[in-house]
């Protein structure tokens, strides 16, 4: 029993210790501008950082791609690597629910990590954004 007390006492202590930064996609949460956009473009993360995407409007992906080819999915470029793919988020079903879709990843490392959202030409209208910038 005084195992178990000391287990759950460490568990909570670790999930309060993880960090946890937001982004929206589709839509700035403080303002309520909608756009295709992520609020914020630009984050910095440690390694062990939970990143949760929040969809809020329209039809998004969260796409992982490359700083050169920054509206092309990084499998397409990479075939090595599997990058992160969302899929498109279920906005208006969740919505009518009281419910937000999320998708959050693990930061896994301090390189750049550049993503997009490869619905139609979202991308080119500006819809991208970057994790740990250099």
């Amino acid at each position: 029993m005084y195992f178990s007390q000391i287990a759950i006492v460490a568990l909570a202590a670790v999930a309060e210790a993880v960090d946890v930064q937001v982004v929206s996609v589709g839509r700035n949460s403080a303002t309520n501008a909608t756009g295709l956009k992520f609020w914020p473009e630009k984050i910095t993360a440690e390694p062990g950082t939970m990143v949760q995407f929040q969809f809020w409007a329209g039809n998004h992906t969260v796409t992982q791609s490359t700083f050169d080819d920054p509206c092309v999915p990084i499998g397409n470029v990479m075939s090595n690597v599997t990058g992160i793919y969302s899929g498109y988020q279920p906005v208006e079903a969740s919505m009518s629910k009281g419910m937000i879709p999320t998708y959050t990843i693990m930061v896994k490392d301090k390189k750049p990590m550049w993503l997009f959202c490869s619905k139609a030409k979202h991308c080119q209208g500006g819809m991208s954004m970057v994790i740990n910038e250099k």
